[in-house]
């Protein structure tokens, strides 16, 4: 899901040899809300998410591999897709599987149990900033 949305309002960056440079990124984050800002065309809003009615989680591994796992209460089954990452300086870089092919990047800050992954969503008619609050499990 977070590959999708972000991969929708992001432009797509060639993969650089880079680390995981922190190990606070490491574990299990779940989706707290998604906040929309200085719109261009006013819609500013809130999503809060209420899991375990909708939950959207991200599972960062230390390898440099990531699963992120959409659950609803209406579906039986929970869509998950796997990923690669790297996260250096605060940027998170998210390719496919194979570390090589359809990348983006975003900002990515940490406050305790607490993430908050930054970009901007541009849709082609509007754009807003996109901040997505995470909390660790």
């Amino acid at each position: 899901m977070l590959a999708l949305m972000i991969a929708a309002i992001s432009v797509s960056c060639e993969k650089e040899k880079e680390v995981i440079q922190e190990a606070s990124i490491v574990g299990t984050w779940t989706v707290v809300d998604l906040v929309r800002t200085n719109c261009t065309d006013g819609n500013n809003s809130t999503i809060t998410l209420d899991c375990p009615t909708f939950c959207w989680i991200l599972t960062f591994n230390a390898d440099g591999t990531m699963s992120d796992s959409y659950i609803d209460s209406n579906i039986t089954v929970p869509e998950v897709i796997q990923s690669s990452y790297t996260y250096l300086d605060n940027t998170l870089t998210v390719c496919d599987p194979d570390g090589t092919s359809n990348c983006y990047s975003v900002t990515m800050t940490f406050s305790g149990d607490s993430m908050a992954i930054s970009s901007v969503e541009d849709d082609g008619v509007s754009s807003c900033d996109l901040t997505i609050n995470l909390t660790r499990n």
